[in-house]
């Protein structure tokens, strides 16, 4: 049978892995996507995705690590969803900070601040970590090669300005395969920018239009 007892021994091991530089030859890349552009209060989705090297043999059953967000005013966290396949969202083998309701990972629209999660108070940003399913005996059910490994729900604050960029990144704390080891990397950050909402831009096209009537009617 297999308990879980990693949480204080994930977050040790988590800070002495961020000071060491990733291998180039990392078994997994873990990289972010999502949307380039958001408007000022406006509710989008991140995703965090496993590219395996090997996409046979690449797996793991523990996961531990962070997303940062990196931006002028905090972005509002409303859930998660771990891959239903190979975790239980909010189950007892998640770890993660917040923890979010089980089944859904539904959260009380937190904002991402750097007490939210409190082993990197420099830092804005929250954690996942935790097991995979298990067999009926108590053993692991790895996840295996490439996938999705969760979905973020985020909304743009309602003050949110034109123009602001916010940068979210992740950060490897630990993965393993039972008590071994799994190489992982993250890959580039996503730069999400606040752009005005579509009928903004039809009115604003409209305005410049009627300027250049105008001064055409007026030349």
């Amino acid at each position: 049978m297999r308990k879980f007892g990693w949480g204080g021994t994930l977050v040790l091991m988590g800070l002495a892995v961020v000071a060491i530089a990733v291998p180039a030859n990392a078994g997994y890349v873990l990289s972010l996507s999502g949307p380039s552009t958001v408007t000022p209060g406006q509710s989008f989705e991140v995703s965090a995705n496993m590219t395996a090297s090997d996409p046979v043999n690449d797996k793991f059953d523990i996961h531990a690590w962070t997303v940062a967000v990196n931006g002028p005013r905090s972005l509002i966290y409303n859930g998660y969803l771990l891959n239903p396949a190979a975790f239980i969202t909010g189950g007892a083998e998640d770890n993660s900070h917040p923890k979010g309701a089980p089944n859904t990972g539904d959260l009380a629209g937190l904002l991402i601040t750097n007490s939210l999660y409190a082993a990197t108070p420099s830092i804005a940003d929250v954690q996942f970590e935790g097991l995979t399913r298990s067999n009926p005996d108590g053993t692991s059910i790895p996840f295996v090669g490439s996938g999705n490994l969760l979905t973020m729900r985020l909304k743009m604050p309602d003050d949110a300005q034109l123009q602001e960029v916010y940068n979210l990144g992740a950060g490897i704390q630990a993965f393993n395969l039972g008590f071994d080891d799994v190489s992982v990397q993250a890959g580039s950050p996503l730069s999400i920018s606040v752009v005005p909402e579509p009928a903004t831009l039809v009115l604003l096209g409209l305005g410049g239009l009627a300027a250049v009537r105008r001064r055409f009617l007026g030349a």
